[in-house]
């Protein structure tokens, strides 16, 4: 493992590094940052490029981290500078996630919980929604391109490092729900809202493949997607209160989609 002084805070090989508040970022490189983090992602199928670390955190990664991966070496002052902000944690790396096409990611298995997200603005909304995928055996997660990516620094933060266990693709939702339907004849489509008088998602009809979509935190679901899924359903609330949050709301969600594809098995 090629353990590498930096030399200051412009040192050019730290380019991915630098200004990580200007938000640069892509699937295949992008920045994550903690310990805990960086030790999922070494333990993943995600390519790491690099680490960056204070010396107290270097006979951690030493051990961890294989043979030929460069490991970059700073004082807690160099890392501030590099990153724009107090980098307390002391430990962040360049990374990059395996192919986010939809077709790396079919077929699915027969019975199958799937979550399309569109248009999220916020990422923590993002990570938190991929966290609660992971948590209830969720089979694939589909970011909408025109939303927050879950290739971020507070994305993956909120996804407490399941960024790297729940497949992930990159699509169009409404492309997304095609395609789906296409590979498989029985998927059900279902939109989430806060719409009172859409049925509740608790009296489901047991199904082995679901399709739950969680819309934009001010808009919802659009016009679009509710007109192509095979029905709207919402989660009874207490007189007073319009809505969940997105993130509460997909764990809720999640939950019965579960429960109701178990009921099939």
């Amino acid at each position: 493992m090629p353990i590498i002084r930096i030399e200051g805070p412009a040192d050019s090989r730290l380019a991915p590094y630098f200004n990580l508040r200007s938000g640069k970022h892509s699937p295949d490189s992008f920045i994550l940052e903690s310990q805990r983090l960086v030790e999922r992602l070494l333990s993943s199928n995600f390519k790491t490029h690099s680490i960056l670390v204070t010396e107290n955190k270097l006979d951690l990664i030493r051990e961890l981290a294989p043979a030929d991966l460069p490991v970059f070496v700073g004082s807690a002052a160099e890392l501030k500078e590099i990153a724009g902000f107090n980098m307390h944690r002391g430990c962040i790396a360049h990374a990059g996630a395996p192919p986010t096409g939809l077709e790396h990611h079919m077929p699915l298995p027969k019975s199958a919980l799937v979550v399309v997200m569109e248009r999220l603005a916020d990422p923590a909304n993002v990570g938190s929604i991929i966290r609660n995928a992971a948590a209830f055996g969720a089979d694939l997660v589909v970011a909408d391109p025109k939303g927050a990516s879950p290739f971020t620094r507070k994305a993956a933060r909120a996804s407490a490092g399941h960024i790297f266990t729940v497949p992930i693709a990159i699509a169009d939702p409404a492309e997304a729900i095609e395609q789906l339907r296409q590979a498989h004849i029985d998927m059900e489509i279902i939109a989430t809202t806060g719409h009172r008088d859409a049925a509740p998602l608790n009296e489901l009809t047991p199904s082995a493949q679901k399709t739950l979509i969680f819309g934009n935190e001010g808009a919802g679901v659009s016009a679009e997607l509710r007109e192509i899924s095979d029905s709207c359903r919402t989660i009874p609330l207490a007189d007073g209160v319009d809505s969940l949050n997105v993130a509460a709301a997909s764990a809720l969600g999640l939950y019965l989609a579960q429960q109701n594809i178990k009921a099939t098995l």
